[in-house]
C-alpha cells in the first residue's frame, strides 16, 4: 500500500488509454449503480491485497523466508487473470474463498457489467474483511513470537 513502482506508473496510462478506446468502441454503458458497486468492490480487493501482504509479511516474521510464498501469490494473481469461472469448481473455490484472488480481480468486473447481484456485493465485503482480520491476526501471532537479533 505503499508508493507504486515506477514501471506500473509508466504502463498505467497507455492501458487506460485503451481501456476507454475499447470501452468506446464496444458501446458499453454503465449504469450508475454498478459503477458505485464496482468501486466499492476495488477497494475491497485492495483490502484483500493488503491482508495478502500483511500475511506473508507475518510469516517472514515467524519462518525467516518468503520468496516461496511471494512467487506463490504472484502465481496465484496470474491465474486470476483469467475470469474465475474458466476454473472447475475446486480451483475455483481456492480463488474466491481460501485465497480470495477471484474475489479481489474478478468479482468487480463481473458487477460492472452487470453480471452479478448485490448479494455478491455482500459476500465479497464479509470475504474481504475476514481475510483482512486474520491477516491482523497471524500479524499478531508474528509480533509475539518475534525476537530481535539483539535480545
Amino acid at each position: 500500500m505503499g508508493s507504486p513502482d515506477a514501471n506500473d506508473v509508466i504502463f498505467l496510462l497507455p492501458l487506460f488509454g485503451a481501456m476507454g478506446f475499447l470501452i468506446h468502441q464496444s458501446q458499453l454503458s454503465f449504469d450508475l449503480v454498478n459503477i458505485l458497486f464496482y468501486v466499492l468492490l476495488l477497494a475491497n480487493g485492495l483490502l484483500i491485497a493488503t491482508a495478502l501482504h500483511v500475511a506473508i509479511l507475518a510469516f517472514g516474521i515467524l519462518t525467516m523466508e518468503v520468496d516461496g510464498l511471494t512467487w506463490l501469490y504472484r502465481d496465484f494473481l496470474t491465474l486470476g487473470q483469467l475470469p474465475i469461472d474458466a476454473y472447475r469448481q475446486p480451483i475455483r473455490a481456492l480463488l474466491n474463498f481460501v485465497i480470495p484472488i477471484g474475489i479481489m480481480i474478478t468479482v468487480p468486473t463481473r458487477m460492472l457489467l452487470g453480471l452479478s447481484s448485490p448479494v455478491v456485493l455482500i459476500t465479497a465485503t464479509v470475504v474481504g474483511t475476514t481475510t483482512f482480520l486474520i491477516s491482523l491476526k497471524l500479524w499478531k501471532i508474528a509480533l509475539k513470537k518475534y525476537s530481535s537479533a539483539s535480545s
